[in-house]
């Protein structure tokens, strides 16, 4: 298994790049499976994920 490493200017642009794949995987788990679970922490970095997933709420089925 490789590991790969990515680095980011600074944390908006880490937020956008994360928030990105989380609604892909989001969208991925609800299509497959009918449901997706998701844990995040708290702070800054948690919250504005959730700030972008909401942002990009149309590319994820809610019903």
């Amino acid at each position: 298994m490789s590991v790969i490493v990515e680095t980011y200017p600074d944390t908006r642009a880490l937020v956008a790049a994360a928030g990105d794949r989380l609604v892909q995987a989001i969208a991925t788990a609800i299509a497959s499976r009918g449901q997706a679970q998701v844990v995040l922490t708290g702070g800054g970095t948690g919250i504005g994920l959730l700030k972008h997933v909401g942002a990009h709420d149309d590319a994820i089925d809610w019903s």
